[in-house]
């Protein structure tokens, strides 16, 4: 009688012990909902923030690549060439920057796919870089930038935005905006 009162009591501390979460090992399991980012996926780096006239230093995705780009100047509103036209209630508006290879291999790339412009309601300006044949921003600078390591350009990134826009912010990602970290510069009105 003994032996299965003690069978009794031990079957009952048992149940007893998994109904407050303990497993056969004697170590609790809890359950708890997982962490925001607790996957350990690869995040994009924060944005390094300047104003115009400032430099931010920017990697690439490839092995060795990094160039120093400054925001020279916004042209607002740039003049197009003769046979370009704005959409109707728009203008253009022209960034001018400074692209400096400080890294070991050549940047060879579209700057105009790597650059944003917010304008004011944080919407973003069209990029409009095949709109633009000739002004102050046309050439190629825009759709095609070969810069050999140790050397700079200096070139005019056109964008179309709505004539009540005004311009917030720039925002240049390299290797066509997928690099892993992103420079950008305030433009105060």
């Amino acid at each position: 009688m003994k032996t299965s009162q003690s069978l009794v009591a031990i079957s009952a501390a048992a149940f007893a012990l998994a109904s407050m979460g303990a497993d056969s090992c004697g170590t609790e399991t809890k359950s708890t909902p997982d962490k925001p980012g607790s996957d350990k996926q690869p995040t994009k780096a924060k944005a390094k923030s300047s104003s115009v006239g400032d430099v931010i230093t920017l990697k690439g995705r490839e092995d060795g690549s990094k160039v120093a780009v400054r925001l020279v100047k916004i042209i607002d509103p740039v003049s197009a060439g003769e046979f370009d036209q704005q959409t109707s209630g728009s203008r253009y508006i022209g960034v001018q920057v400074r692209l400096s290879n400080q890294g070991t291999t050549t940047y060879n790339d579209s700057p105009s796919n790597s650059a944003t412009l917010i304008v004011s309601g944080d919407e973003q300006a069209e990029s409009a870089s095949l709109s633009i044949s000739g002004g102050e921003c046309g050439g190629k600078f825009a759709s095609s930038a070969k810069i050999s390591p140790g050397t700079k350009q200096t070139g005019c990134l056109p964008f179309e935005a709505k004539r009540s826009k005004k311009p917030r912010r720039f925002q240049f990602t390299l290797n066509s905006g997928l690099g892993p970290e992103t420079g950008e510069w305030t433009i105060r009105p």
